[in-house]
């Protein structure tokens, strides 16, 4: 079968538009299927039809019969049913495809951009949370619906190299499970961080009983998979196998700031049955992860982890 080729490019790599002797069209493919007017072919890239506000798609003039656009403030895609002169609505099912662990995401509440990162099943952000009002120690952090958060040192440029320290009834100041993470992500729990440091230790796995005592440092390098490859006392820097780059962030106990650039503290969800909390912690001469449990009054950083199937 005779075809004629004519170049595509598409600004970043050349493709082949292909048009074959019986008039169908393909792009991205050289064998356009002979039963479609056009053929496109991508495991990357998407079809963008005209999108319109509302007031925009009133202006069409004699729309044709089966004219289909995408309303931008409905979020819905219409079709224009010529029999009946009117824009109907494309019904949608109930299934939805999940938006995964996408690289970086805005937190709608101040516009700040994380990156995030998949490790295992689990998509977890790969920065530290920074949302909130500055207060200074040794003012308590209070359960007013107003975020509030500790800078080290009390110096907003530590929140923004190293996040927030919070204390632990700040992140559940209300009866969100989510706790102060963005939509769609939550305060991981203390199940949720050992499904993680199974993942990255090369010793012990996901559900080994290393990872199920009560306490103290467990495994055998996790802390060192996830740690930043910079910035730890001594030069003693981690692997950061996974991007998840643990910083040395210190911590807020009661009144004194401790140990930037020795240690880190994340917060779980999860209460001990003495109602303390249970917390990980990392240091500069270990390679292991310490869980434990803490008073609440102390502000530790936070790690949020993406809601549902990641």
């Amino acid at each position: 079968m005779m075809h004629c080729v004519l170049p595509f490019f598409d600004g970043s790599t050349n493709e082949l538009m292909r048009i074959q002797n019986n008039g169908n069209i393909g792009i991205g493919t050289d064998m356009p299927d002979e039963s479609a007017l056009m053929d496109l072919s991508s495991n990357s890239r998407g079809i963008l039809i005209p999108r319109m506000t509302t007031d925009d798609i009133s202006q069409i003039v004699d729309p044709a019969d089966g004219l289909q656009v995408y309303c931008t403030d409905k979020g819905k895609l219409f079709i224009y049913v010529g029999i009946e002169s009117k824009w109907r609505e494309v019904c949608f099912g109930e299934e939805i495809i999940s938006e995964g662990c996408p690289p970086t995401f805005i937190d709608d509440r101040d516009g700040k951009v994380y990156s995030s990162v998949k490790i295992g099943d689990q998509c977890w952000m790969a920065e530290n949370l920074n949302v909130g009002d500055k207060i200074d120690v040794p003012d308590d952090q209070m359960n007013n619906s107003i975020i509030e958060k500790y800078c080290y040192n009390n110096d907003e440029i530590n929140c923004d190299q190293y996040g927030g320290l919070y204390q632990w009834n700040e992140i559940f100041d209300g009866d969100a499970p989510s706790g102060i993470c963005p939509g769609g992500w939550h305060i991981p729990s203390d199940d949720e961080w050992m499904i993680l440091e199974g993942t990255v230790d090369s010793l012990y796995g996901v559900g080994n009983s290393e990872w199920l005592i009560a306490g103290g440092w467990r495994g055998y390098n996790a802390g060192l998979n996830l740690k930043s490859t910079d910035g730890w006392f001594l030069s003693n820097n981690g692997a950061d196998l996974y991007g998840f780059t643990a910083k040395p962030c210190g911590q807020c106990y009661f009144t004194n700031f401790n140990n930037l650039n020795e240690k880190t503290w994340f917060w779980t969800s999860t209460k001990s049955s003495n109602f303390e909390s249970f917390f990980r912690q990392m240091d500069f001469d270990e390679n292991r992860i310490y869980r434990g449990i803490i008073y609440d009054d102390v502000a530790n950083s936070v790690r949020c982890i993406k809601d549902g199937d990641n």
